[in-house]
């Protein structure tokens, strides 16, 4: 489910790089981002445009970008 409600399907995640991120996952339809944590814990990012993903895909860190950009970039978020 997102953060305003709506049914999402499950978004596949894939591994990354990170000493604070394990896997991530995007659907450009929904605009929806699911981040899973180090310590199990999967939250969904309602809005996040394809290039916000694609830039945290490319940044020399990507539990940087997702403190910055996303956590605190104002999205609507659930814990899935």
């Amino acid at each position: 489910m997102s953060a305003t409600g709506q049914e999402v399907k499950p978004i596949p995640l894939q591994p990354v790089k990170s000493s604070n991120v394990t896997h991530v996952g995007y659907c450009k339809d929904s605009m929806c981002l699911d981040i899973k944590f180090k310590s199990g814990a999967v939250y969904r990012y309602d809005g996040v445009s394809q290039d916000n993903f694609d830039c945290m895909l490319r940044s020399k860190s990507i539990g940087k970008h997702v403190n910055k950009h996303i956590v605190k970039g104002g999205f609507g978020c659930c814990k899935q």
